[in-house]
């Protein structure tokens, strides 16, 4: 179910940095509510850190994260900051309903690489976000 009406920003430059580009592009895709593209980039013993609440292990227990996620209805999406080292990328910014930080790790370098796991920060979205 993809959003017609996302408004997407991005501050952070991808470069050279294809893991970079990646993330920004499953932001965005996590942003439109598109869980099918969300959960094909992720390996199926992905684990989802979400911090203050749990983690969610597997990609069954994840896809049904995503999918509550999904009912959010973001407006917006502003990408701030873009943070790559080996197979980890850190991602902060904001949607129009929270601002979020999410690290993401990689199964490997591979350029086939899927996700292995995610950290998530996250708190209401705020005015001057």
């Amino acid at each position: 179910m993809s959003s017609p009406r996302l408004e997407v920003n991005v501050d952070a430059d991808c470069g050279n940095a294809p893991r970079k580009a990646q993330v920004r592009d499953w932001l965005i895709s996590l942003a439109e509510a598109d869980v099918d593209t969300v959960c094909s980039q992720l390996d199926d013993d992905v684990r989802w850190d979400v911090a203050g609440s749990r983690v969610h292990s597997g990609i069954d227990e994840v896809r049904c994260l995503v999918e509550g996620w999904a009912e959010d209805h973001v407006s917006q999406l502003r990408i701030r900051h873009l943070l790559s080292h080996g197979k980890q990328v850190c991602a902060e910014g904001a949607t129009s309903t929270r601002r979020f930080v999410h690290v993401v790790t990689y199964t490997s370098h591979g350029r086939a690489a899927k996700i292995a796991e995610i950290v998530t920060y996250h708190a209401a979205a705020t005015e001057d976000a």
